[in-house]
């Protein structure tokens, strides 16, 4: 992925992210620090981080991407000595806290 169009998938995601807290209860959800992962050819999925914080209490419940033919929130967990990866279907964003999504944790 070339660094223009990896920028601009970022920024997509990170917009549609802020969109969609948004349009479910028409909160305000800051969004900074997003960035995505490079892909290399062949790679067909890739990862979005971000720190989102939003001023009343309320609930990511989707995310889409025009850069990205599908676009899920995950959770990646240790179970016993084994990481696991797992949709996420809503994830709550509590009033006034930043709620990090990143390598290791929550992501897109």
């Amino acid at each position: 992925m070339t660094s223009t169009k990896f920028r601009k998938t970022a920024l997509a995601l990170s917009l549609v992210m802020a969109g969609t807290a948004v349009l479910a209860q028409t909160a305000v959800v800051k969004v900074d620090g997003a960035w995505a992962r490079a892909t290399v050819q062949g790679q067909m999925g890739t990862g979005a981080f971000m720190n989102l914080t939003a001023k009343d209490g309320t609930r990511l419940v989707g995310v889409s991407s025009p850069a990205a033919g599908v676009a899920e929130v995950h959770e990646m967990k240790m179970e016993g000595d084994i990481m696991k990866m797992r949709a996420v279907p809503v994830l709550d964003l509590p009033a006034g806290k930043k709620v990090e999504l990143k390598p290791g944790g929550y992501h897109v």
